[in-house]
């Protein structure tokens, strides 16, 4: 019956659904362990109480919208908190027994099919609104949700072979030890747990118990035990903070729990201390030779240890010295925010020049007048962004075609003081 589908058709939609969407939304969880091989999963779980999950029923039922649709919400919102986007894509395992061809409803045979749900974050959202957007949304989805999964991601606008997201979310009426339990008798004593391997690095577990079932499961590779279970705690907050009648924004919904936002304020009311005197490269050079196996630098799926991070900014640096950089020069800096951008300024430092940040986004008229009026001779971009600059003004050192595996000394002439 499938095979006789042509999903043709459905594909206007899925563009039109995922159009500008550039960058999946990739969530690593706090102790990732990046050093292991093989793809072993972990897995946490948390229990919300009888009455959180009497509100959050009856919060669906004033929004005219299913449970599911409150926790892909919150899930949402709370990949958006960690990737720092307000557009997220995660995936949505459905049954695909309903949509307009009932021909699945009772035939016998597995039709899951896990689909994407794009969310918008953003703080000034109305939650009535946010929530009944998300309910469209997977409504709206009910007449494609036989797509292939394989053939949604080229709707998008990611590169060519790019995963559409990381995550997926699964949620079902109850759990098969509930229910098997509420039979009663000898059932009653029993306990049934469901082993599972996700194909995606990390999956959010729903079942709707008497008292909310929630399980994380999670690629080592992303995620440790503490970590899953501190999201899962953001999770619990985020949900029972969402039942407050009082709320109006995504922006007023809270999911740090009290006693982290009290340890942040703790922090924040911490002892003075001078502020010190040494230079920012020469800190991070510091923490290279006491700590240099431990993880200096973040962005996306890119990592780079203390030793990492000190070695490619005396590579850029070596190579900025051979062009001439040094103290009282200016040197350009165009790069997207990634790895890239955190070795090419602190590179630039321990030359003793100062960097011009050039932002990829502005006019290159305005480009090309900062450069001039500068007087920077030397530009570090990559090389996507280099016919932005202007042609034959300074130097260009394409940080993104170095070869960091042939790394360079380099020797500072200028004093303290300078830098």
């Amino acid at each position: 019956w499938q095979q006789k589908l042509d999903f043709k058709d459905s594909l206007p939609f899925w563009r039109d659904l995922l159009a500008g969407f550039r960058s999946p939304t990739v969530v690593k969880l706090a102790g990732s362990d990046n050093q292991q091989a093989d793809r072993g999963f972990g897995a946490e779980q948390l229990r919300l109480s009888a009455a959180v999950t009497a509100d959050l029923r009856a919060l669906a039922k004033r929004h005219d919208v299913g449970l599911s649709t409150i926790l892909q919400a919150a899930w949402g919102l709370l990949l958006s908190r960690y990737s720092g986007s307000n557009d997220v894509v995660f995936g949505v395992t459905r049954a695909c027994r309903g949509g307009p061809d009932r021909t699945a409803g009772s035939a016998p045979g597995i039709y899951i099919n896990t689909l994407p749900a794009r969310i918008d974050a953003s703080a000034e959202l109305p939650i009535a609104d946010w929530l009944r957007s998300l309910r469209r949304q997977q409504e709206s989805i009910a007449a494609q949700e036989h797509t292939p999964l394989v053939d949604v991601p080229r709707c998008s606008e990611l590169p060519a072979g790019q995963g559409l997201f990381d995550s997926i979310v699964v949620s079902d009426k109850a759990s098969l030890d509930f229910e098997l339990n509420a039979l009663g008798e000898e059932w009653a004593k029993r306990h049934f747990e469901m082993l599972e391997r996700p194909s995606f690095p990390l999956a959010l577990y729903a079942y709707g118990d008497s008292e909310l079932l929630l399980r994380i499961n999670y690629e080592v590779t992303r995620g440790s035990p503490a970590g899953a279970q501190r999201m899962l705690s953001y999770l619990e907050t985020a949900l029972t903070n969402l039942c407050d009648a009082g709320l109006s924004t995504v922006g007023d919904i809270v999911y740090l729990p009290a006693a982290e936002i009290e340890s942040l304020h703790q922090l924040g009311m911490g002892p003075a201390s001078e502020i010190s005197s040494v230079a920012v490269h020469q800190l991070c050079a510091d923490r290279a030779a006491d700590m240099p196996d431990q993880v200096a630098l973040v962005a996306g799926d890119e990592e780079l240890t203390w030793r990492e991070l000190d070695e490619r900014t005396n590579a850029v640096a070596a190579r900025l010295q051979e062009l001439g950089a040094g103290p009282e020069q200016v040197v350009g800096l165009c790069t997207d925010r990634s790895v890239d951008l955190v070795v090419a300024m602190l590179g630039i430092l321990k030359t003793g020049a100062a960097y011009l940040p050039l932002d990829p986004d502005f006019p290159r008229e305005r480009l090309a007048f900062m450069v001039e009026d500068s007087a920077a001779k030397i530009i570090v971009s990559q090389t996507a962004l280099q016919d932005l600059l202007p042609e034959n003004a300074a130097d260009y050192l394409l940080i993104d075609t170095m070869n960091h595996a042939r790394l360079k000394t380099f020797a500072s002439d200028a004093s303290p003081a300078e830098q």
